[in-house]
């Protein structure tokens, strides 16, 4: 027989693929990764922040809309942009991290239960006010959800 290896749980998988979407941001200052998933964990949507399509990317020079000013929509947002499912399908965000408070004001628009984050941002405080207001759980992913 062969050798048997264990099979991360979903935790962890999600917040992998999200780690890897993170990976392909635009954004210099931030990168994030989000997954949405159903209840039943099928992923309906991912995004990565980034500026809007057409745009000069943060990362690369001739950017000058970045020295002032972030132009970058949120993760969070463009999954919820590019998701075909209809909101109140959407049960989990696996965020690498917490949403701000405008993602978190969208969040609760759809049927979305849990936020799985690995690190807080700068908005954790008022934005998590709201989502536990809203009856709703934010939970820290465990830290070995990021490593391959």
């Amino acid at each position: 027989m062969g050798q048997i290896t264990l099979r991360p749980d979903v935790v962890i998988t999600m917040m992998r693929i999200a780690n890897t979407l993170a990976a392909r941001s635009t954004c210099k200052k931030l990168s994030v990764g989000c997954v949405l998933t159903d209840v039943n964990n099928r992923i309906l949507s991912a995004g990565y922040n980034g500026l809007p399509k057409g745009w000069i990317h943060c990362k690369n020079e001739g950017n000058t809309i970045c020295n002032w000013r972030c132009g970058a929509t949120h993760a969070e947002s463009n999954a919820l942009l590019s998701c075909y499912a209809p909101r109140k399908e959407i049960h989990n965000c696996y965020v690498t991290h917490s949403p701000c408070l405008a993602c978190m004001k969208q969040l609760i628009q759809t049927g979305c239960s849990y936020i799985y984050y690995r690190e807080k941002s700068d908005e954790y405080n008022i934005a998590s006010e709201y989502w536990y207001a809203a009856d709703r759980l934010l939970c820290l992913a465990p830290s070995r959800s990021f490593l391959v």
